[in-house]
């Protein structure tokens, strides 16, 4: 996909959430991706807490790229570590979509979902593709929220 095309799905995915009330922002892309990474605020819990969404688009080969969805449940998983990297396996057998992981230079606990597509795709049906993928990942991430936090001990 072209970056004039990736860009064009990303500003409809931020239309999107803009229509929700949620907070966006841009930050610049790294190696191998594809134009800029969208990040959203979600809330997750009806007390105000929030999960930091990451969408980007990166290359895969010349036929393929990958819608990729990066969620940061936990920005710094705390004294409940190793219990929350044991909890962690059995999320993840029972995840329909996506994976949850600790990124451990920091201590990141998130969730993780690579979505294929082909390079000619039309932006505007990514989009909505995107934003479904979204809404089931979303399901998954605040399902194991509460639990996460009260595991790792702070957040």
């Amino acid at each position: 996909m072209k970056a004039e095309q990736v860009k064009t799905m990303m500003k409809e995915l931020e239309e999107r959430f803009q229509k929700l009330n949620i907070e966006t922002a841009w930050l610049e892309g790294e190696e191998n991706q594809i134009g800029e990474t969208l990040r959203a605020l979600l809330p997750v819990t009806k007390t105000g807490d929030h999960v930091l969404l990451e969408v980007m688009v990166n290359r895969l080969d010349e036929d393929m790229d990958l819608l990729d969805l990066f969620t940061s449940l936990i920005m710094e998983v705390g004294p409940g570590y190793e219990e929350l990297k044991e909890t962690m396996l059995d999320w993840n057998l029972d995840s329909p979509i996506g994976a949850f992981g600790i990124y451990r230079p920091s201590k990141t606990f998130y969730h993780r979902y690579t979505f294929p597509f082909p390079c000619d795709a039309l932006p505007e049906e990514l989009a909505t593709q995107a934003a479904y993928l979204i809404d089931r990942c979303y399901d998954v991430v605040a399902a194991v929220f509460p639990e996460a936090v009260r595991i790792s001990g702070h957040h």
